[in-house]
């Protein structure tokens, strides 16, 4: 990874990007391993700091059971990820050691003032019964789910939790949260409501459920990772209490450090986001996809002194890496740095954060590490993460690790499914 960061910076200083700007973003900003390193000691700082009683609101703690099937299990149940961009519905079957995702859909989280006449659970709850009407047969005898909540939450167990804030691009119409409120028992109220006979029993955060759903397969399994509209990781200490294990839920969307180097465009997002009374999550708007397209196209219009923009269609064929109708795309080439700029700050960010989770720790042998999110659809980011763990660890005289990757499109659903089978009833 030295070597591929070596060779774009070289590439950088000798391309066509004759515009100081540009030179200087790629390369003073671009992240070196001693500038990882910094993130990562500070990060192990801030987790130590926080890890108990946080006035942060992060390592936040759930307990759950964990097992392993026999061939005898046949179970379905539904499961439900409300996330930032989409909420997604399916039905999980376990049967012979095998668990599959079943009649997925998802359904888009607009952000028009309509969608405010109702608030978060209750659209929720409408769009299950589309679900269920639109499949029918498909969906009978089923009276169990769980779901993932990609906000924070306070929790002892998986059971039920306590909103503790909406971040993001909030939508919907207002929750008060000057009172506990409880996601699971909001949304099954909902689901009353409407007359559904379905009912919730479990709530876990999305990392969480990212965590699980890799412990399932493999249990070398120590963290789950999400990077998507914003970017959070659970992770497992090995620590059992009372046959549970405990998981520790970082949100590190908020951690915020001097070690971080940003860009004026940052501080421009930034800004506009705190002018909107919006929640500004540091690590979310640095790395998450939640104001992608706004940082690279101030840049772009900064760099070429217009106002044109990068279209979401143009990213997605450059990401690809489509060459078959790249000949249409007009500053091709500057475009592409400008995106593989921010995917290269991404990742580096992202292992330097694992890095001080590691440190913190002090993991030892082999870290299965899932992965989830759009971020990660294709297999080139897993590898670029993994050389730069590698890499970052050697350099800080890490010893005895072994980074090993997996990832599931459906990783949040598999998960809070899998802790609905193994924790039927509460906790007590």
């Amino acid at each position: 990874m030295k070597i591929f960061l070596s060779l774009f910076l070289l590439y950088v200083k000798k391309s066509f990007l004759s515009n100081p700007d540009v030179k200087c973003l790629f390369t003073e900003s671009a992240y070196t391993l001693i500038d990882m390193k910094k993130v990562a000691e500070a990060y192990c700082s801030y987790l130590i700091e926080n890890y108990e009683d946080s006035k942060e609101k992060v390592c936040l703690k759930t307990k759950m059971k964990v097992k392993n099937f026999d061939e005898s299990i046949n179970k379905k149940v539904f499961a439900i990820d409300i996330g930032g961009t989409y909420l997604k519905i399916c039905i999980v079957h376990f049967i012979n050691n095998e668990s599959n995702v079943l009649n997925y859909e998802k359904f888009e989280i607009k952000k028009e003032l309509k969608t405010k006449e109702v608030d978060l659970f209750e659209w929720v709850a409408q769009m299950l019964n589309e679900y269920l009407s639109d499949k029918g047969e498909e969906t009978t005898g089923i009276k169990e789910g769980a779901m993932t909540f990609s906000y924070p939450i306070k929790q002892d167990n998986c059971h039920n939790g306590e909103i503790l804030s909406f971040g993001k691009d909030f939508p919907f119409r207002p929750i008060d949260l000057s009172e506990p409120k409880d996601p699971v028992k909001l949304l099954n109220n909902a689901l009353k409501c409407l007359k559904i006979d379905l009912e919730i029993k479990i709530i876990l955060n999305d990392a969480n459920a990212t965590f699980l759903s890799g412990y399932l397969t493999d249990s070398s399994t120590k963290m789950g990772i999400v990077l998507g509209t914003g970017s959070n990781c659970a992770f497992y200490t090995g620590d059992m209490v009372n046959d549970q294990i405990e998981l520790i839920n970082s949100e590190w969307g908020k951690f915020d450090n001097v070690s971080f180097k940003k860009s004026k465009y940052d501080d421009i997002i930034k800004e506009t986001v705190l002018s909107e009374n919006a929640v500004y999550q540091n690590v979310d708007y640095m790395i998450g996809g939640v104001k992608f397209i706004e940082i690279i196209n101030l840049m772009y219009k900064d760099f070429t002194n217009t106002n044109k923009t990068i279209s979401k269609e143009e990213i997605a064929q450059i990401r690809n890496q489509s060459d078959e109708n790249n000949g249409n795309i007009e500053n091709l080439e500057l475009k592409k740095k400008i995106c593989e700029y921010f995917k290269s700050r991404s990742i580096s960010i992202l292992a330097s954060l694992v890095i001080g989770i590691v440190e913190k720790n002090n993991f030892k042998g082999k870290i299965g590490i899932n992965l989830n999110g759009s971020a990660f659809n294709g297999c080139g980011e897993w590898k670029k993460l993994k050389e730069m763990l590698d890499e970052l660890a050697r350099s800080m005289e890490i010893t005895d690790v072994e980074f090993s990757m997996s990832f599931n499109e459906h990783a949040s659903l598999l998960g809070c499914a899998y802790a609905l089978v193994c924790n039927p009833k509460s906790i007590d």
